[in-house]
């Protein structure tokens, strides 16, 4: 004849679990997709002070400049456009920063839960 034994254990929830992977997926990406953005922020950084270079030193004078023997007109806020690139991947920077760590709060409450005590049943067999 046997007798049982009951023990409790910790056992890992498959829904908190599929979650929290979840949540590491979405900060995989948001971090790719900041690393790649960088580049163009770097980018627009450079044009915008090469261009400001360009008119307001080289052609301080002057109510244009030719290019390609094609005259092009200043006008204030010529450059605007790439200033805003650049201003805009620092918002986005930010933005994608904050979803980051709310995200990585949520992974850490999450982990609260993941695991739950069940009894497990254990039958011991007398030979």
């Amino acid at each position: 004849m046997g007798h049982q034994i009951v023990t409790k254990e910790l056992r890992e929830r498959p829904e908190i679990r599929e979650k929290i992977d979840n949540c590491q997926n979405l900060i995989d990406t948001l971090t790719e997709c900041k690393e790649a953005a960088d580049g163009y922020q770097s980018s627009a950084d450079s044009a915008v002070e090469s261009c400001n270079t360009v008119v307001y030193e080289e052609c301080e004078y002057l109510s244009g400049i030719y290019h390609d023997d094609i005259y092009i007109p200043y006008r204030d806020g010529f450059f605007e456009d790439i200033g805003t690139l650049d201003e805009g991947c620092a918002t986005m920077f930010g933005e994608i920063d904050e979803i980051i760590e709310f995200l990585e709060e949520m992974i850490s409450e999450l982990e609260k839960d993941l695991y739950e005590e069940v009894e497990v049943v254990h039958w011991i067999y007398d030979d």
